[in-house]
């Protein structure tokens, strides 16, 4: 099980990254909503961190897109 981040901000997806990992997490990370919508369905994570403002698909629109997916009705989401 992994936990899944969406941000389009580099230096937070490492940082974040970096400290999941330091805590045994495995991360998948993706740099906007699209990405991200397509790396959930690949494998379906613990848990996703994930940012509102981005490029190509926010954040909002994620998470509804997401929770459409029988496999995202229950993943906890954190904003």
């Amino acid at each position: 099980m992994h936990i899944l981040l969406i941000d389009d901000d580099a230096t937070t997806r490492y940082m974040a990254r970096a400290t999941l990992e330091q805590e045994g997490f495995a991360v998948v990370d993706a740099s906007d909503g699209v990405d991200g919508l397509a790396a959930f369905k690949r494998d379906t994570p613990l848990m996703i961190l994930l940012d509102v403002m981005m490029p190509n698909m926010n954040g909002f629109d994620t998470c509804k897109a997401i929770r459409q997916l029988r496999e995202g009705a229950h993943v906890p989401i954190l904003m």
